[in-house]
């Protein structure tokens, strides 16, 4: 399973639970549990009791120590930022050098059957197209990273939105008049009326040279410190030139320090070759 199917199903999960409020995943257990006691008798409590067993005991052996705490797991212990590869002069460059667009689109849905809604899933089905095309050609839609998030302002039902990240704005409205996304226009000009429940949103902002900047310490590559960008010249274990993407994390060292400087509003440059992350994937102080 790739990495953004494994996003995906994550996500579905995140909005099954959130389609319903405490009170009623806690009735659906009870009733449940009930149905179970009914059928074993006592024994039907063994597996809720064995599970919360385990949960203290595994919080208490990783908060003593006694085994390793894999909610570090991918976690970089350091300060790092996400930049976007630049012009380079000998391999230096000048921080926030590139350009970068932020496209937030979502959806909301108003109605007590949440994620079951009528033409709820159509829309999500339509929206899941249209990420796929777009990432199975990145460098043609200049597409960079994504993320995807669960609002938590109500109870249940809240909205989802993914934060896309491009190279410009003009990538966007490129794939704005392409086939897919004009079909799915057409869909919601049909049913827009028929379905007032269905809420959906985008918000763009495009992003100059030396207009931003991005420091993470203790986390996971997440937001812009996921962005990939194209590694020219790379080769497969035969010997093959291939296609490959790498995060754009450097360490938050030198004139990258302060959010100025990961402006390009001081002085100085930075050598990505020193400073590039070199193991997203492990927890701890990695070497350069």
């Amino acid at each position: 399973m790739s990495s953004s199917d494994k996003a995906n199903r994550s996500n579905l999960l995140l909005m099954v639970r959130d389609n319903f409020s405490i009170s009623t995943w806690l009735a659906i257990g009870a009733l449940a549990q009930s149905a179970a006691f009914s059928l074993l008798g006592r024994t039907a409590f063994l597996p809720a009791i064995c599970l919360l067993l385990y949960r203290v005991a595994d919080a208490y052996a990783i908060t003593t120590g006694l085994k390793h705490n894999h909610y570090l797991d991918g976690v970089i212990l350091d300060h790092y930022s996400a930049q976007l590869p630049g012009e380079s002069t000998n391999g230096v460059e000048s921080p926030a050098e590139s350009d970068v667009c932020v496209f937030l689109i979502g959806s909301k849905v108003n109605h007590p059957f949440g994620l079951f809604a009528p033409g709820y899933k159509e829309l999500g089905s339509q929206f899941a197209t249209m990420v796929k095309e777009i990432e199975a050609n990145k460098e043609k839609h200049g597409f960079l990273g994504s993320r995807s998030l669960v609002g938590a302002e109500s109870a249940t039902n809240n909205e989802t939105m993914t934060i896309m990240y491009f190279k410009s704005a003009e990538h966007i409205q490129a794939y704005a008049t392409g086939p897919l996304h004009r079909k799915s226009l057409i869909w919601w000009a049909k049913h827009a009326a028929e379905y007032p429940h269905l809420g959906i949103f985008h918000e763009t902002y495009q992003v100059r040279a030396k207009d931003y900047e991005t420091v993470y310490a203790h986390t996971k590559p997440m937001m812009a410190g996921a962005i990939q960008h194209k590694v020219q010249g790379s080769f497969s274990e035969k010997g093959e030139e291939e296609t490959a993407y790498k995060h754009s994390l450097v360490y938050a060292k030198g004139v990258l320090k302060t959010a100025k400087g990961r402006m390009g509003r001081l002085p100085g440059t930075f050598d990505r070759s020193l400073l590039e992350v070199k193991e997203a994937g492990k927890a701890g102080v990695m070497s350069v």
